[in-house]
């Protein structure tokens, strides 16, 4: 009995651990990506947290954000969406219709845009965002 409840526990222990490693690796574990940065600059709003509540800084001020949704693409091909929000006091929009970089996890991006010109995207990468 002790020998299948210990086995039992170690494939219980094992599945926690793929689990636990495979939502890391989609969450936290990103790669470079591009996008294009739609012509049409999204409208400025007051920032919310997840329960609606505005957010304000340490000054109690009120921050904004510009909220994009972007089609991205991995140096590999692999075509990724991103939710990307700029949030400042006073946020600066992305350029129209330029190149950003970022990296992304599966669920996520990971850091702040970078622009980016025409000749620094990888091969295929371009006509990959301009489809």
């Amino acid at each position: 009995m002790k020998k299948i409840v210990s086995i039992l526990a170690l494939v219980i222990l094992g599945l926690l651990f793929y689990k636990g490693f495979d939502y890391y690796q989609s969450t936290y574990v990103g790669i470079e990506t591009y996008a294009l940065v739609p012509e049409t600059v999204p409208t400025k709003i007051e920032t919310k947290d997840d329960s609606g509540e505005l957010v304000k800084n340490s000054q109690d001020k009120q921050l904004y954000s510009y909220d994009y949704s972007l089609n991205g693409v991995t140096k590999k091909g692999e075509k990724r969406s991103l939710k990307l929000s700029i949030t400042d006091l006073e946020p600066q929009p992305l350029i129209p219709n330029s190149f950003i970089k970022v990296t992304a996890s599966k669920k996520r991006v990971l850091d702040e845009p970078v622009q980016v010109s025409e000749n620094e995207l990888p091969d295929g990468i371009k006509n990959s965002l301009l489809q």
